[in-house]
């Protein structure tokens, strides 16, 4: 299987998961930028999504950092288990 179709997969995993977790997600699709744009309550955070064997591409490195200078999480997961653990971040914060 391709690792795109991987990812597509498991990002439909992911914004199922976060939906039952009464998290709000939208897709984003533009180059360097996380793959949604989540809320819970009044928290906003950014998730990549990446299949096992990828890793952050430079202008996803750069977005992240970034991001996290402006006050904005930005938090990868590669299964659905790691989203649990992200919320429990975001909510702690």
């Amino acid at each position: 299987m391709r690792v795109a179709a991987r990812r597509d997969r498991l990002e439909g995993q992911v914004r199922a998961t976060l939906d039952k977790l009464g998290v709000t997600s939208f897709p984003i699709s533009a180059r360097g930028i996380p793959d949604l744009l989540c809320f819970h309550g009044r928290r906003a955070f950014l998730i990549e999504v990446k299949d096992p064997a990828e890793t952050l591409t430079p202008s996803q490195k750069v977005f992240h950092h970034r991001a996290a200078l402006g006050g904005w999480p930005v938090f990868m997961v590669r299964n659905v288990e790691q989203v649990v653990s992200v919320l429990k971040k975001v909510l702690r914060a």
